[in-house]
């Protein structure tokens, strides 16, 4: 439950973001730290033995929520390997180290790959079902406290996984066939998978940070990559979502007014990003904005210079009722007390 030590009732997380995806004043700053493969952490195991077993996926989640106390929680680990694992790559784990599960890639080489490539089944291909099942035991117990989101790939991600990264920008650059064939499979299992997280009762969240400049020039992102991205969050409209995430990482300034245009309502300003223009942004388009911090700051840093850091930009911020402060995506092994430092930021009524 979140008090805000004004008196008034308490009230849940999920009922906080909802005052925060609609713009009303709610006495303190969201919280939403990046916990993929720290939630293996949090349980003492590594995140290949985490990404592989639904029972310790909702272990680490259920961690993830009694330590941090987050106001949006995600169900994912390895979020960009799992539609092409479920496609027929290959992944490979580390069950002996903290290293991140890495595709194998790629798997298209030709047109003719491509057209047997076969949209997956969320119920029964892949590690989707494992996925979902998690999704569904964490939905259990925590559905009416906080907003859960299940994580899907974005288009380019995936299709970069899928025929390799080098290839598909040569493609975008020059407008072939091949890459849009590829990026309206890849919808279509995108779509295909947001659906079967929503039928469990649960919202989306999609990551799409290798369409990021500067190798995605904001042409081949305005011209290639948006109407996909304007597809996807048009049917996700039809929904009752409380709120509809893109999340693309790295500094994506310049196309920040293409990503408010794609039906999106909450965008990310990754911590190298011009976080001044993703408020105007913001505000002029009525979406909420996650302002990430850097992760390796969080990981290495005292918590003094972090609290510091994250009121910097929670000042810098806090004109924007839609605001929510998070982080990159956490390392492994960053402390505990660090990413507390920055959550008590969050709950300091005197900045705001």
């Amino acid at each position: 439950m979140t008090n805000n030590n004004s008196g008034e009732q308490l009230v849940t997380s999920k009922q906080f973001m909802k005052k925060v995806f609609a713009g009303k004043e709610t006495g303190r700053i969201p919280f939403a730290p990046a916990v993929y493969e720290h939630k293996a952490f949090l349980i003492d195991k590594t995140p290949s033995e985490v990404a592989k077993d639904p029972e310790l996926l909702t272990k680490s989640i259920f961690e993830e929520y009694s330590v941090y106390h987050p106001d949006l929680l995600t169900v994912g680990l390895d979020v960009y390997n799992v539609e092409a694992e479920a496609m027929g790559g290959e992944v490979k784990y580390y069950p002996d180290s903290c290293d991140v599960p890495v595709f194998q890639g790629p798997i298209v080489n030709s047109e003719t790959d491509l057209k047997q490539l076969s949209i997956p089944e969320p119920r029964t291909d892949g590690r989707m079902p494992l996925m979902l099942e998690a999704g569904r035991r964490v939905r259990e117990k925590l559905c009416s406290e906080v907003l859960i989101r299940g994580a899907i790939s974005g288009p380019f991600t995936l299709a970069c996984s899928l025929a390799g990264q080098e290839r598909i920008i040569i493609e975008a650059y020059k407008k072939t066939s091949f890459i849009k064939d590829l990026l309206e499979k890849a919808t279509q299992v995108i779509l295909k998978y947001a659906k079967a997280w929503i039928d469990i009762g649960l919202e989306m969240i999609m990551f799409d940070s290798l369409a990021s400049p500067p190798l995605v020039p904001p042409d081949i992102y305005r011209n290639i990559i948006k109407p996909y991205h304007q597809k996807i969050y048009g049917i996700l409209d039809k929904f009752e979502l409380s709120h509809k995430p893109l999340i693309i990482g790295g500094d994506t300034t310049k196309i920040s007014s293409e990503l408010a245009d794609v039906g999106a309502d909450l965008l990310l300003c990754d911590y190298n990003a011009n976080l001044d223009k993703y408020l105007d942004v913001a505000e002029r388009e009525g979406i909420s904005l996650r302002v990430n911090l850097d992760p390796q700051k969080i990981k290495n840093g005292a918590p003094g210079e972090l609290e510091a850091l994250a009121t910097e930009v929670a000042k810098q911020a806090k004109r924007f009722n839609r605001f929510i402060l998070g982080t990159g995506v956490l390392v492994y092994d960053t402390p505990v007390e660090n990413v507390m430092a920055v959550k008590q930021v969050c709950e300091d009524r005197d900045i705001l």
